[in-house]
């Protein structure tokens, strides 16, 4: 494949590493470049026991751009030089949400036709679920015109996660049967919208008062991002367990754009509490975007790394047939 296709370089996203193809792409001298490159403290420990072959693999990288300084060290720790490190930020951050996505959002909050406060839970796994709907039977009870928007992360999984909301007793409404609504509205009985389609997720959070960011209740996947809805102005509650985006979430939570809550008990008290205090909801929406605006700019910063390291254009193969 490489022999017919001779790239000039191979640009790799955060921590990816094949053995095998750095090594073929080093003997034809394709450039190897690694960005917005992350290694959790659990990784890197994992390939320190396989320290020889991972300093053989880092050697054949020309550029790391790490998401952090704590990523740039744990590269370094391995054997990466540090000639060849750099610190460019979070390509994340740079998320631009289109005017288009707060227009699907107020249409959908106009369907949704609801007085009380909508609250999505994004990204959820196994386990999750179940915490999540025994919270909102609670806020249903405090509030009975509250709504839960629901998006499970796979969807070979949305139709047992149907099947725990019919055992939880919720009234509820698949996304992907909206279009069935007679009066063209979602009936205010509806205490569930279940996310079962794909491509939508901007749009729901752009309909939400509250967002919470699955895969971080439990400790088995490491959390998700948490920028798409803080770059849209809503504020974001998370679980502990957040350690595949730990520097973002430090980050959201320094500046106050983010609650993090260990279990069900703490997520109720949290959504409550931003339930019943609309300036608070505003002031962790208005912190989320600006930490955005400050951390914007690593696209930039890669691309002129990448750009020093290719050659010029007039030195670059032509591929034929």
């Amino acid at each position: 494949f490489l022999r017919r296709t001779r790239p000039v370089a191979l640009i790799v996203l955060e921590t990816e590493i094949w053995p095998n193809l750095y090594h073929h792409c080093r003997l034809q001298g394709i450039k190897l470049m690694l960005v917005n490159a992350r290694l959790s403290e659990k990784s890197h420990n994992g390939y320190r026991k396989i320290s020889g072959l991972t300093r053989e693999v880092l050697g054949n990288i020309d550029l790391i751009a790490a998401q952090s300084e704590a990523d740039a060290g744990r590269f370094a720790a391995l054997g990466a030089e540090r000639a060849r490190l750099a610190v460019t930020g979070n390509l994340k951050f740079d998320v631009q949400m289109p005017g288009s996505v707060f227009e699907r959002g107020r249409a959908m909050r106009k369907f949704l036709e609801r007085d009380g406060l909508v609250w999505i839970a994004a990204s959820t796994h196994a386990g999750e679920e179940q915490i999540i709907l025994t919270v909102h039977r609670q806020m249903v009870e405090d509030n009975p015109a509250c709504l839960l928007i629901l998006a499970p992360r796979h969807p070979e999984r949305f139709a047992r996660v149907q099947e725990l909301i019919v055992r939880h007793g919720f009234k509820y409404l698949c996304k992907s049967r909206m279009r069935e609504s007679p009066e063209g509205t979602c009936s205010r009985e509806i205490q569930v919208i279940l996310l079962d389609t794909l491509g939508e997720l901007p749009d729901f959070y752009a309909a939400a008062d509250i967002a919470f960011v699955g895969g971080s209740l439990l400790p088995a996947y490491g959390g998700h991002n948490v920028l798409e809805p803080a770059a849209l102005g809503i504020p974001v509650l998370t679980g502990k367990f957040t350690a595949s985006f730990a520097e973002v979430n430090h980050l959201l939570l320094e500046k106050g754009g983010e609650m993090q809550v260990d279990g069900g008990a703490q997520l109720a008290g949290c959504l409550s509490q931003l339930m019943a205090d609309a300036g608070l909801r505003q002031r962790m929406g208005q912190a989320g975007r600006a930490l955005i605006g400050d951390h914007q700019g690593s696209a930039d910063r890669i691309m002129a790394l990448i750009t020093r390291l290719l050659p010029p254009d007039e030195s670059r193969p032509v591929v034929r047939d």
